[in-house]
């Protein structure tokens, strides 16, 4: 079995195999503070920090409707969602890891917190008047959650999203 290979003549020559060495050198040393994963598309590895939080708002008015809440940059592999109405004392904990998930609830501002089992974050301004988020997934770049209104709530929900992968 023979080897073949070419031995650098010139300085520049020597100065670019240098420099390709050393950058994959760096690249397998990696960054502080950074982890190696795989590219959301499977095709490459990548440095990452593997968390983001990222803040979303919605309008309890708003319409039912399945929306996409993304640019954490990778697939979550779990994601905690904390959600509040600023005015008012209602809010919602909930996680999932894209199968399994629970969650808080303090939905009405007379009751007591209700644990919820689904994956669901449930927001109650008054009697007969709601916004029940559900999840559906979690997708490449964040996540889908399905708005579902009733009655005729009002304010502004806003959602602090953490995700891992």
């Amino acid at each position: 079995m023979a080897f073949d290979a070419t031995v650098p003549t010139t300085t520049n020559q020597i100065s670019a195999d240098i420099t390709a060495i050393r950058a994959n050198f760096e690249f397998l040393i990696g960054t502080a503070n950074y982890k190696l994963f795989t590219n959301a598309a499977g095709t490459a590895p990548e440095w990452a920090a593997g968390f983001k939080v990222l803040s979303f708002t919605r309008d309890m008015a708003a319409a039912s409707a399945t929306i996409t809440y993304n640019g954490f940059g990778f697939k979550p592999g779990a994601m905690l969602v904390i959600a509040a109405i600023d005015t008012v004392d209602l809010f919602s904990i909930w996680f999932t890891d894209g199968t399994l998930g629970a969650g808080i609830n303090q939905y009405l501002t007379a009751g007591a917190p209700a644990m919820v089992p689904s994956n669901s974050i449930y927001i109650q301004p008054s009697a007969g008047n709601t916004q029940e988020g559900t999840f559906d997934a979690l997708v490449a770049d964040g996540i889908n959650i399905i708005w579902v209104k009733t009655g005729s709530p009002t304010g502004t929900l806003t959602l602090k999203m953490a995700a891992s992968r």
